[in-house]
């Protein structure tokens, strides 16, 4: 399975279960719930849906590690499938 794959199914999943989760989880619960769909976003290229997902969760006012954490691993992501992209394009 692909990263590109496993991000469509983490959101077709959990996207339903969304509400719930914010609902009934606490602060931590809530923001790990919409950092993973603002990384899953991310990954998938879909800017606009990531803001938004990065809007919702840090209006949790999260500890500082967390949005770091979260911030480190899009980073990381992204790196990653430049990287890709570049050795795609060199190998061609």
């Amino acid at each position: 399975m692909t990263a590109r794959r496993a991000r469509q199914e983490v959101l077709a999943l959990w996207t339903p279960r969304l509400a719930a989760a914010l609902q009934e989880g606490g602060l931590e619960a809530r923001y790990w719930a919409l950092a993973s769909a603002w990384e899953a976003h991310a990954g998938l290229g879909q800017a606009d849906e990531a803001a938004r997902f990065e809007a919702l969760a840090r209006a949790l006012n999260p500890a500082c590690w967390m949005l770091d954490s979260t911030r480190e691993q899009i980073e990381r992501i992204q790196k990653t499938q430049q990287q890709l992209a570049t050795a795609l394009a060199a190998a061609r």
